[in-house]
């Protein structure tokens, strides 16, 4: 059995880029691409949904832990003991 020439789905994202696109965007990015491409197999079209799933929650998880970071080195400048030298 021959199998038909697939589309290939792929988003590449760099989480250091602060310029990335909002989660809606990129679903609505990835979920068209998905759509359009109708001869894909329903496995294949599941992974691409949990794909996203996993995505978005590792995006959710960097975000959380880049605020988390942030607030750490916020407290470590204000509580820090000036040191005096004599």
């Amino acid at each position: 059995m021959l199998c038909k020439p697939m589309t290939v789905i792929a988003c590449c994202f760099d989480l250091n880029d602060r310029n990335h696109q909002s989660l809606s965007e990129y679903d609505n990015d990835r979920a068209a691409a998905a759509d359009n491409a109708e001869d894909v197999d329903p496995k294949l079209k599941e992974a691409i949904l949990k794909s996203r799933k996993l995505d978005r929650i590792l995006q959710q998880k960097f975000h959380r832990e880049k605020n988390v970071k942030r607030e750490r080195l916020e407290q470590n400048q204000r509580f820090a003991v000036p040191s005096t030298s004599h």
